[in-house]
């Protein structure tokens, strides 16, 4: 019978192996990925690259990252026995930052979109060239922010009906 360690100790030995919590996946989307349904789908994205005539530096892909704004308050020494030990930090609620970068590996100037109501340019203090910024109260990439990144996007592919991106 094993004892209450041995697990753990199992673990020491394979160091290759870890806990972890598993993502939970739709059971929908395990019965639709299958060989043939990823076959289907690489086979009819051919054909459009085909058609269209789009390559690598037309196949783009976008992501939001939110960043924080304020500061971790690092650990401090204090007596045992108290348990609020308190440090002023500000009360921001961080940034979204939404990218996009081709499978050339180009990519775009980064597009911020701010927490508050109203958008004023020294909220991209010293910002790399071609970056840009919006506001939505809610500090994430909703409507009409979504009209002003496609702007955005626009401007520096250079996309078109003529030139069309992925």
């Amino acid at each position: 019978m094993t004892g209450p360690d041995w697990f753990s100790y199992y673990l020491k030995r394979n160091s290759r192996l870890s806990i972890r919590c598993p993502e939970a996946t739709s059971i929908a989307w395990c019965v639709n990925l299958n060989k043939n349904t990823v076959s289907s789908f690489f086979e009819k994205l051919k054909e459009v690259l085909d058609r269209l005539g789009i390559g690598p530096e037309d196949v783009w892909n976008m992501d939001e990252t939110g960043v924080p704004t304020t500061q971790k308050p690092d650990k401090v020494v204090a007596r045992k026995g108290y348990k609020q030990i308190g440090r002023m930090t500000s009360q921001g609620r961080g940034t979204l930052v939404a990218a996009a970068v081709s499978a050339h590996g180009n990519s775009i100037p980064a597009f911020f979109i701010f927490p508050r109501i109203n958008y004023r340019n020294q909220f991209l203090n010293n910002p790399l060239p071609g970056s840009a910024g919006a506001c939505n109260p809610s500090g994430w990439l909703k409507e009409p922010n979504v009209s002003q990144f496609i702007k955005h996007f626009i401007k520096f592919t250079k996309c078109s009906r003529d030139k069309p991106v992925l």
